[in-house]
């Protein structure tokens, strides 16, 4: 399940409440050209911040 995964690196946050967002976006970017799957929800984040096209 979800809640067992293990987190490798923390990438940024965001806050639905208040719109607040902080990405590492150089690290994102690393993997991403590594193939690294993003859920739907993360990738709209992505796009809407510019990190992804």
């Amino acid at each position: 399940t979800l809640f067992n995964l293990k987190v490798l690196e923390i990438l940024g946050w965001y806050n639905p409440y208040t719109k607040e967002v902080k990405f590492n976006n150089e690290r994102i970017k690393h993997y991403l050209q590594n193939n690294t799957e993003v859920s739907q929800s993360v990738s709209s984040l992505f796009k809407k911040h510019k990190i992804i096209n």
